[in-house]
């Protein structure tokens, strides 16, 4: 009888969220609750009007009461998970501004000639950078990048940009005999002490390969880097131009790499759109934000569903968005 009235109820659930799905979630606490709660109460009848007579009648209420309180508590808690994940819909809104806390290159952009030679109309540039050059970058970085931060930004000329500095060099170790190798000794490498200790290191790391036999067995391969001093990278890179990228080094193979080049993405604020104080009045919750943004530079706020779909397609219309002078960029996320 309990099975039964079980199925009962979780068909009659299924037929309701086929046909009421929205119903259901917005009334979680009428679908999860409200009726398991008079379906308990109607089989405690039929259960114990049919056992009444029955010396058996408390283990049945019993065992029919645990069962249908289980299931009750169950989807009382897939009632509010459902609630919950219906109703839990942000917005998140940013105001698109020029960085505030920014190096001025364009008075010192003769120190970078290298960066002269690039068209800094670009979004992305990728640039070369000597020893020299990147000594007083590193310098500039290390005044002007935050804690945690592997960047900084910098002004050129009106525009701004997001900077990397990066410096490496890399050591593959080849296991097998490459057809163009150039052999290096101890002496020519004493100018190079990090990329000698990259190449015993990249000899002792080993990885599981399958053999030609088709068993498991252990090599050594694998690339290693290691942040060097400008001057080295440039040793090396003098080394790598004279003799090539692919060295033999005391009987072992190794191609090596070297880095020495600053990254940078121009930061544009797009062309948005201008939105009035009369198309939010459609969008509380986005007008809250955008005042909040425009405080603070960014705002997360919770909305009703229903708001929430209106401001997805209201943004996707709009792109970016102009509000109060200033412009902002709309996203959307589920919790």
């Amino acid at each position: 009888m309990v099975l039964k009235a079980v199925g009962l109820y979780v068909a009659l659930f299924l037929l309701l969220f086929l046909g009421f799905s929205r119903v259901i979630f917005l009334n979680s606490l009428l679908t999860f609750i409200i009726l398991p709660f008079f379906m308990v109460l109607l089989i405690l009848l039929i259960v114990l009007s049919k056992f009444r007579k029955s010396e058996n009648i408390t283990v049945a209420g019993i065992v029919s009461l645990t069962i249908l309180v289980s299931f009750l508590v169950f989807m009382a808690f897939l009632g509010y998970a459902a609630h919950q994940h219906y109703t839990a819909k942000y917005i998140h809104v940013g105001k698109l501004e020029v960085p505030e806390y920014y190096v001025n290159l364009t008075n010192k952009i003769d120190d970078f000639p290298s960066l002269q030679r690039v068209n800094l109309s670009q979004n992305t540039i990728d640039a070369e950078l000597s020893a020299v050059e990147m000594t007083e970058l590193e310098k500039i970085a290390s005044e002007y990048t935050k804690p945690g931060d592997t960047f900084f930004y910098a002004r050129i000329d009106g525009n701004y940009f997001k900077v990397w500095p990066i410096r490496f060099i890399g050591v593959e170790f080849l296991t097998e005999t490459p057809e163009n190798y150039t052999v290096a000794d101890e002496e020519e490498l004493k100018c190079c002490p990090t990329l000698v200790k990259l190449m015993d290191k990249a000899k002792g790391v080993e990885k599981e390969i399958k053999n030609k036999d088709g068993g498991i067995e252990k090599r050594p391969i694998g690339e290693h880097f290691w942040q060097v001093s400008p001057e080295e990278i440039e040793k090396v890179k003098s080394l790598i131009e004279e003799k090539g990228d692919v060295l033999e080094f005391e009987g072992d193979y190794f191609i090596v790499f070297v880095d020495c080049s600053v990254r940078m993405k121009r930061v544009v604020i797009p062309e948005c759109s201008e939105v009035t104080g009369d198309e939010l009045q459609a969008y509380p919750a986005l007008k809250k934000a955008l005042i909040a943004a425009d405080e603070e530079g960014s705002a997360v706020l919770k909305a009703s569903p229903e708001e929430w779909s209106r401001m997805m397609s209201f943004i996707k219309e709009k792109g970016c968005i102009r509000f109060n002078g200033n412009s902002f960029e709309v996203s959307f996320s589920l919790a």
